[in-house]
């Protein structure tokens, strides 16, 4: 093997150092870049705007990751839409996650024929994209645009993702289409091309829960292998729509057994079950439960329940006390929750002190003089 001059052996040598020093650099460059962009998204998910934009504007170098983080920023908070746009227009270069970021924040905003044109402009949308503009519309009660967007996608040859799906489910459970949302289920198993995930099990129990199928939110519980605390939340809240008390504090317990840790939701659940089957002793001992065992601090849905629970079983006065002593404002609908529990019992004192409310705070809803006229006109007929 011939040997290389001494000049010859220089030159490979300098060389090899230049790049190894250009490389060196690079890699610091790269670094220094990734932990702006750590701050940068940091500062985006904890709301901190202000601190984000600072970090980007003080960054020398910045990446498409840059922009799309501060985008991204902008967009979670809804006064900084435009901001976000006017970003996006400046970008150096978009990417598929960019024109998602876009999207999602019109669709955060509400602005969802701006979400819809945004994903009509770009050239080639992405599975995100697509994801990204149906959940705009299935979370701002544009269900049938949803749909709509559903069908697309699948003429593009493209199939939305379980998430994609459990979000359209949720607008159906929340609009109470039945219909609409056996549709959806029904294309996942058509497609059958994946085993069915948590996420998407869980938006089938509570939509069918809430349509009042229980037998079908049972059946689809059945199938999640690992089933979490929303898994059991929703099943409680089906047995709970149901008026099946007795299964919901039994899948209750189960659910402790499991391991599962309990949150807010899943004492409003049980809190409503105990309603349903007018549980006062199990009612009590679960809220108490929740403050003492669990330290969870009462919401106003804690109390409406709890609120619900003593109308429905005649406690009417104890109704009144607990609502005007709780710590949290009572709203409208808590009061027409009493006014509903004086109409099945015939109280017109109190009846009459929760219409006061309930229309001072919601002078739009007749609901609440509907109720009022039924227990006057019950106890004229009555005398």
């Amino acid at each position: 093997m011939r040997s290389l001059c001494p000049r010859a052996l220089f030159v490979k040598v300098a060389k090899n150092a230049t790049v190894r020093r250009f490389a060196t650099e690079a890699a610091k460059v790269e670094d220094s870049v990734w932990s702006w962009n750590v701050k940068l998204s940091e500062y985006g998910r904890s709301g901190r705007v202000a601190d984000a934009k600072r970090t980007f504007d003080r960054m020398e170098q910045r990446t498409v990751v840059s922009w799309n983080a501060l985008i991204t920023a902008f967009g979670r908070h809804g006064k900084c839409l435009e901001a976000a746009k006017s970003l996006f227009d400046r970008m150096p270069r978009w990417s598929g996650i960019s024109w998602t970021v876009m999207i999602a924040a019109y669709g955060l905003r509400g602005q969802v024929e701006d979400s819809r044109k945004m994903l009509r402009t770009i050239p080639e949308p992405t599975f995100d994209a697509w994801g990204a503009t149906i959940a705009a519309c299935a979370q701002n009660d544009q269900k049938e645009q949803a749909f709509e967007l559903l069908k697309l996608m699948d003429l593009e040859g493209m199939k939305p993702s379980q998430g994609t799906l459990s979000i359209v489910l949720s607008a159906c459970a929340k609009a109470g289409a039945l219909r609409d949302g056996k549709l959806v289920h029904q294309s996942f198993l058509l497609a059958g091309e994946a085993p069915l995930d948590v996420v998407l099990g869980n938006a089938l129990v509570h939509m069918y829960g809430k349509c009042g199928c229980l037998e079908l939110a049972k059946n689809v519980f059945a199938e999640l292998e690992t089933p979490n605390t929303i898994s059991w939340s929703s099943l409680v809240a089906a047995y709970a729509r149901g008026s099946k008390g007795s299964s919901a504090l039994e899948n209750f317990w189960k659910m402790r057994l499991e391991g599962n840790d309990l949150d807010q939701i899943a004492f409003t659940n049980i809190l409503s079950a105990c309603s349903h089957g007018g549980l006062l002793r199990h009612g009590w001992t679960f809220f108490n439960s929740m403050v003492e065992d669990h330290c969870i601090a009462p919401t106003l849905e804690h109390f409406s329940c709890l609120i619900d629970l003593l109308g429905r079983i005649g406690q009417v006065d104890a109704a009144e006390d607990l609502l005007k002593s709780m710590p949290t404002k009572a709203d409208a609908a808590s009061w027409r929750c009493l006014l509903g529990a004086c109409r099945s019992h015939n109280e017109v004192g109190i009846g009459t002190h929760a219409h006061g409310h309930a229309s001072t705070m919601d002078s739009g809803d007749s609901s609440a003089y509907g109720l009022l006229s039924s227990i006057h006109r019950a106890e004229t007929s009555f005398h």
